[in-house]
């Protein structure tokens, strides 16, 4: 009866056992007489009444804003990030001026090779020169910063490290 009612087993079975806890609590019954079927059957109705509106209650719950909850990292994450990008920032400030203006340009407003090279007057090839030279000199006093150090490992195995 229970499975035909909820059309669903889960809620049924659920349904069934919070039945009997109500039955069982019950203290004026008498489980022998003729009036307890229809009574059993109505609390086993009434139980899979109320657990399915507890399940669509719950389902129509909105979450609104949840994605940008999820998407969010955690406060220590957050604080981790800022912290690098601060010592990012102070490492970019102490290249020598021409490989910092390169450095910026690209990376940081996002001109394109060609675009850098006509705001600063030198050719391409030297952007991508001036550009590569100045992320090494990034990394490499990232790495003695953070005391990830170089020794016995290949150039490789350097970059993975950072």
């Amino acid at each position: 009866m229970a499975n035909r009612i909820a059309g669903d087993d889960e809620i049924a079975k659920d349904a069934l056992q919070t039945s009997w806890i109500k039955i069982l609590q019950a203290t004026n019954l008498s489980l022998g007489g003729p009036t307890a079927c229809p009574w059993v059957a109505k609390v086993v109705a009434n139980s899979i009444r109320d657990l399915q509106r507890q399940e669509r209650n719950r389902k129509e719950v909105p979450l609104e804003g949840a994605e940008r909850f999820a998407s969010q990292p955690s406060p220590e994450v957050a604080a981790q990030e800022r912290q690098l990008l601060e010592l990012l920032r102070e490492m970019v400030a102490m290249l020598p001026d021409t490989y910092r203006r390169v450095y910026e340009l690209r990376m940081q407003e996002e001109l394109s090779t060609k675009e850098t090279a006509e705001r600063l007057g030198i050719t391409s090839s030297n952007v991508t020169t001036v550009l590569n030279r100045a992320v090494r000199i990034v990394k490499r006093k990232l790495r003695s910063r953070l005391g990830l150090g170089v020794s016995g490992m290949g150039q490789g195995e350097a970059r993975k490290k950072l």
